[in-house]
């Protein structure tokens, strides 16, 4: 199955033992989880609900993927980010990986966690963005990873300003 993602051209630079990928920590200029409490709050309770439910330890950054390509012409548009220092991924993982290590969830039901207000004491469940459905439409879909190998890379572009 096919996933796709945009990380820093330095992605690549450290594997694990085992042949992983081990991004580095978040960005500072991905500011939108530094700049914003409720992104940080939801980020938080992102990565809580991965090691719930997928069961592996979060000892690394998580690897937002998408199964389609949809997403990369809404992120061409983000005026305050600098898309020579990224590059587009394409991996190509087995079923098994695909259904057990990611977490999918719904692509705007998530704004709801990222514009709720976490530093309340007010106890928000957000289920329900994790419901997929058996035939989600393109775009529908994110998930997050803590594991992409690297012989899994079937294609990888360079960005060349706003384009590839």
């Amino acid at each position: 199955m096919k996933v796709y993602t945009i990380q820093p051209v330095d992605f690549l630079q450290s594997v694990d033992s085992e042949g992983f990928i081990f991004p580095r920590k978040y960005h500072a200029e991905l500011s939108v989880f530094f700049d914003n409490l409720n992104a940080i709050g939801a980020l938080c309770w992102l990565e809580e609900e991965y090691m719930k439910r997928i069961q592996l330890p979060l000892d690394r950054d998580l690897i937002w993927v998408w199964r389609d390509t949809c997403h990369l012409k809404y992120a061409r548009k983000d005026n305050f980010t600098d898309f020579s220092k990224y590059n587009f991924y394409c991996f190509e993982i087995p079923i098994e990986f695909y259904r057990k290590n990611i977490l999918w969830s719904k692509f705007i039901e998530w704004h709801e966690p990222l514009n709720h207000e976490w530093e309340t004491d007010e106890d928000q469940e957000f289920e329900y963005i994790f419901d997929i459905p058996k035939h989600p439409r393109y775009g529908d879909i994110q998930g997050v990873t803590t594991r992409l190998h690297k012989d899994w890379i079937k294609k990888i572009l360079a960005f060349k300003g706003d384009y590839l």
